[in-house]
């Protein structure tokens, strides 16, 4: 059943509202972008983070059927 246009007015309205109340808090503690952050974000872009190897991946097709075989269950 669709909400009809006055109502979705007075749920805006009333939304509107309750934002307008509420009180922004900081973080805490609040982040720290420090070297330690940087570092950790570095590693993890580069291929010792993530112990994903670059490039294609290849993937037999025992391995293909099997998860073929799962979805189908």
């Amino acid at each position: 059943m669709p909400i009809s246009p006055e109502r979705m007015n007075e749920y805006r309205k009333r939304f509107k509202e309750a934002k307008a109340k509420r009180v922004q808090r900081p973080l805490d503690p609040p982040p720290r972008f420090d070297r330690v952050f940087f570092e950790g974000l570095a590693r993890m872009n580069r291929e010792e983070g993530t112990r994903i190897p670059p490039g294609e991946i290849y993937i037999s097709e025992e391995v293909k059927a099997h998860f073929r075989e799962q979805r189908d269950e």
